[in-house]
């Protein structure tokens, strides 16, 4: 799977958690300013990226990321 196609389905996992318009979002969307903090929804975000993307994301790795940009970058890195 390319970078593109991991963005793609990085932002519709994030989408389907926060109940956003795919659209809306892109890589510079930061998670707590422009989405939200509650940490419940960062964890059905990182069950939903494993799930669909077949990797694994400790959620204390997961709390230091900032934009979405920084999911997409760490799920490349993890499945390469």
């Amino acid at each position: 799977m390319d970078k593109k196609a991991i963005e793609a389905k990085v932002l519709q996992c994030f989408a389907m958690t926060y109940k956003k318009d795919v659209a809306a979002l892109s890589r510079d969307t930061r998670i707590v300013e422009e989405l939200s903090s509650k940490s419940l929804l960062m964890v059905a975000l990182v069950s939903t990226v494993e799930n669909e993307l077949d990797v694994l994301i400790p959620l204390p790795e997961a709390s230091k990321m900032k934009t979405i940009g920084d999911m997409v970058d760490e799920v490349c890195a993890r499945i390469e």
